[in-house]
């Protein structure tokens, strides 16, 4: 009796373990992934929404520029459409593109079961969605979106409303998981190829490793760069203007003695 007792109550510990072992369903599935295919999945959709959302800024860029002269909005709104159309292609539409091929395609071609990192990696891809819709916000601030050209450059980038300090931490949050993202990469290639795997026989793999090693190394730099951004634009460091304070008055200062010491030619 105390045998049968026995086995019954490991065969009820097995099931109840069985239970807890499935994996998640519905939205669960997709919220708590770190299966490299369902993490690839929701990249590549996100990717084609953001193509979809950047496409349409483009069409109303090309209606605009359909005819001569003013079509259908004004100048400002237009050049909010070029700077937004821009930064959603290239981060939210290629970068995230390229990772989640990544994640699709590194594991199987290199022999690996999953990602290095698939916590990471699921928390890289939950950045996007919150860093995009904080930057699509912005259309609805004061001032509208940013209309200083993707690349950002001062001093016209600091003439933005109060829309600037939202896009910078949105380009934050991308970056973060565009650096992530190369990291999770990077390590799966270096650490978890099978044995038998050459890299001399798959240039797919090594054209990949370079692209995420150059993001994850240049990918501080433009953090550095936004950061002075939002010093000049928010507790006036004058790190680019070159119109006042400390650093900037200085500069100018600096330009006139060049110019005024310069020889010049009296013929």
């Amino acid at each position: 009796m105390a045998k049968s007792e026995a086995i019954d109550t490991a065969h009820h510990d097995d099931h109840h373990d069985d239970h807890h072992d499935q994996p998640a369903t519905g939205i669960k599935r997709w919220l708590f992934a770190t299966n490299h295919k369902d993490i690839g999945t929701m990249y590549l959709v996100f990717s084609l929404i953001m193509f979809f959302i950047g496409g349409a800024m483009a069409m109303v860029i090309r209606a605009e520029l359909f005819q001569p002269g003013l079509q259908l909005v004004d100048p400002v709104f237009f050049n909010q459409m070029t700077t937004n159309h821009a930064l959603i292609m290239i981060f939210g539409a290629v970068m995230p593109a390229f990772v989640g091929l990544a994640n699709w395609m590194i594991p199987l071609q290199i022999g690996a079961p999953d990602m290095a990192l698939p916590r990471m990696n699921n928390f890289s891809f939950w950045i996007l969605p919150f860093a995009f819709t904080l930057m699509l916000s912005t259309l609805f601030v004061p001032g509208g979106m940013a209309a200083g050209g993707w690349t950002l450059y001062p001093p016209l980038s600091l003439q933005t409303g109060d829309s600037f300090p939202m896009l910078i931490f949105a380009i934050h949050m991308m970056g973060a998981s565009s650096i992530m993202g190369a990291i999770n990469v990077i390590v799966t290639i270096m650490n978890m190829r099978g044995s038998r795997y050459e890299f001399a026989e798959d240039a797919l793999v090594l054209l990949v490793l370079a692209d995420h090693r150059l993001l994850a190394d240049r990918g501080d730099a433009g953090a550095g760069r936004r950061r002075d951004h939002a010093a000049d634009r928010s507790f006036l460091q004058d790190q680019f203007l070159q119109c006042g304070g400390r650093r900037g008055s200085r500069d100018v200062r600096t330009h006139l003695l060049v110019l005024r010491d310069t020889p010049r030619s009296t013929s």
